[in-house]
């Protein structure tokens, strides 16, 4: 699993406090979690090839591709 961040350009960091970057080559049968504890900070997530599960209160769900997640 390779995680990492990016500061943002001079011009953005009024914004962006960083950009962060999960990348991870699983399987059905090796399965990733996820979890997030809350921060506050709204993020705009994009995922790249596929979509993800998601555990919610009305069970599991397909992620979205992109949005935005608080």
């Amino acid at each position: 699993m390779k995680y990492y961040t990016i500061q943002p350009s001079q011009r953005l960091s009024g914004y962006v406090k960083s950009f962060w970057v999960l990348e991870d080559d699983r399987s059905v049968l090796n399965p990733y979690i996820h979890r997030t504890l809350a921060d506050g900070l709204p993020e705009l997530i994009f995922h790249y090839k596929g979509i993800f599960d998601e555990l919610s209160s009305s069970g599991i769900v397909k992620s979205f591709t992109s949005g935005i997640h608080g």
